[in-house]
């Protein structure tokens, strides 16, 4: 019997012969098939890697040979199955069993094993999983399916075969939130409130993907200021402020210091001394005023 086995789920499957009266042979995917194999996905044989054939023969302690393999299968590939199987005398028998990738091991076949007949056309499907970052917030995720007609040369027999058949692409893009990085440049500005003035977002791609957002936040912040008073005695009788001198220094760190200087006059302490004289009048008089300045070591 030939036929094609084609799992529903990725993954280990295990196919194990329970019991045999009197020969049975089993073939997955081996190159020793009669039977075409149009309808393989991956490769031009569909050809499992390790051991793939299970071989036993019937004896009174039970079946002798190997009787179980083991094979990493993936979904939706059609794999060439070939079941040989021979009873000499009486009754014959033969139990066959399936464990698939969960764990469960059924005797049922049905929905996994398919026969073909000869047929010039086959469905091939390729399922892809595209996961792509990009600039939004939010993980979304689009289903496409692709259908057309294409051509397929299987070298099964080491003499080319060509099959039409209907090729069905499953793509399923999920676009997920690419990472982001955020950074602050600040500088200082003659003013009294920290203020953002400016932003800038940058993508950055790799090979035409999506890598990262950069933001750069630029930010004025007030400058440290530093006030100086230079004061000024003088003869008048006010305090005022007579100039003002500004000068900004940029420190190691970038930021700028202003350093303010007020020039201001203050009123000159006053000394007064009366000195009298005596003469030939009838009321004191004030008949003379000298003034005086006299500069301490204060500068005042």
């Amino acid at each position: 019997m030939t036929g094609y086995m084609i799992p529903p789920t990725t993954g280990n499957y295990t196919i194990s012969l329970g019991y045999i009266d009197d020969l049975g042979i089993i073939n997955m995917s081996a190159g020793k098939f009669l039977s075409e194999n149009c309808c393989d996905n991956f490769s031009p044989t569909g050809n499992v890697d390790g051991s793939n054939t299970v071989k036993s023969i019937w004896s009174s302690s039970g079946p002798t040979g190997t009787n179980q393999i083991s094979l990493y299968l993936y979904a939706g590939v059609a794999y060439p199955l070939e079941i040989f199987y021979v009873n000499r005398g009486a009754l014959g028998a033969i139990t066959l069993t399936y464990t698939d990738p969960s764990g469960v091991t059924s005797s049922d076949f049905s929905g996994i094993i398919y026969h073909y007949d000869d047929i010039d056309s086959c469905e091939y499907r390729y399922d892809d999983t595209v996961i792509l970052p990009w600039t939004g917030t939010t993980t979304s995720t689009t289903d496409y399916i692709y259908t057309t007609t294409t051509v397929f040369t299987n070298t099964y027999y080491g003499t080319a075969s060509t099959f039409t058949g209907q090729l069905i692409v499953e793509t399923h893009t999920t676009l997920t939130p690419a990472p982001r990085a955020t950074s602050t440049s600040t500088q200082g500005y003659f003013g009294s409130s920290t203020t953002t003035t400016a932003t800038s977002v940058t993508t950055v791609y790799s090979d035409g993907t999506l890598q990262s957002i950069e933001t750069i936040y630029y930010v004025d912040v007030p400058d440290a200021s530093v006030v100086t008073t230079t004061y000024t005695a003088w003869d008048g009788s006010s305090t005022s402020t007579y100039a003002t001198s500004f000068t900004t220094v940029t420190g190691d760190d970038g930021l700028e210091t202003i350093s303010a200087t007020y020039y201001v006059e203050t009123p000159s302490a006053a000394t007064t001394t009366i000195s009298f004289t005596a003469g030939d009048v009838t009321s004191a008089t004030t008949y003379s005023t000298t003034v005086a300045t006299v500069t301490g070591d204060d500068g005042v």
